[in-house]
């Protein structure tokens, strides 16, 4: 299950860790796709088995919707989500 970060309604990071952690391990950051009108970051937790079991860590980042949002604030939810990732 992950652990979640930064939340509101749509910003927000899904984090899912290998079950044990001996080392260091690599980030998987993923955006998920929608052509920045629809998809949730949500939707993409059954992918998270597959990178934790090779000893990575995936982070999954949401962001608001345009037409509600420009892209510009899409981007932006984008870069901060990577930005909280990176201050853990």
């Amino acid at each position: 299950f992950p652990v979640t970060i930064w939340s509101s309604e749509r910003e927000a990071v899904d984090i899912f860790v290998p079950r044990k952690i001996n080392r260091p391990l690599p980030v998987l950051i993923f955006i998920h796709g929608g052509y920045w009108l629809n998809g949730a970051r949500e939707m993409v937790g059954y992918m998270a088995p597959a990178i934790t079991n090779t000893q990575m860590i995936f982070c999954s980042v949401g962001y608001r919707f345009f037409p509600d949002f420009d892209i510009y604030t899409s981007l932006s939810d984008c870069k901060n989500g990577i930005q909280k990732i990176y201050e853990l």
